[in-house]
């Protein structure tokens, strides 16, 4: 039977997002609401921890990145299968391949923007410790450099 955590919000809106332990050893994060509490973060790591999963949140606004190295990461190739997505009308959410997340590793998710889209998100597995996130300018973002003053046509 699929074990479920649903964190709430204030009052009686619906849950955020919800965790699922799936009978087959993948977990599936459902994200309902675009709109998160400041501690969204240190909730959702905990839900993972909670299901077997050391992880790191961390939320950074659109265009930013953490700071790196914060930590010694696995290949890409070894984790290119730890996701996959899923998104409907309703909610996005993905499955996490569990499986690929070894004793003594942390799963590191970080995301810019909007957590409403598969493309805001970054997955990493680390070996041993996670650095905090000193959030930096993400280079793969490309900025203005067209003054807002002459953008506008002032």
């Amino acid at each position: 039977m699929a074990n479920l955590v649903a964190p709430t919000l204030i009052g009686s809106e619906a849950p955020a997002y919800a965790v699922t332990n799936n009978p087959d050893g993948t977990i599936t994060i459902e994200f309902r609401d675009r709109f998160y509490t400041k501690d969204f973060n240190r909730r959702l790591e905990e839900d993972l921890r909670a299901s077997g999963v050391p992880t790191v949140v961390d939320l950074l606004p659109a265009g930013k990145t953490c700071k790196e190295p914060r930590a010694r990461y696995r290949p890409q190739e070894e984790t290119k299968n730890l996701t996959t997505w899923k998104s409907s009308s309703d909610a996005l959410s993905f499955t996490l391949h569990a499986d690929q997340i070894r004793a003594g590793q942390t799963l590191v998710m970080t995301f810019a923007g909007s957590v409403d889209t598969e493309g805001g998100w970054d997955f990493k597995v680390a070996d041993g410790p996670v650095a905090a996130c000193l959030p930096v300018d993400d280079p793969r973002v490309v900025q203005s450099s067209i003054p807002e003053s002459s953008a506008s046509g002032e």
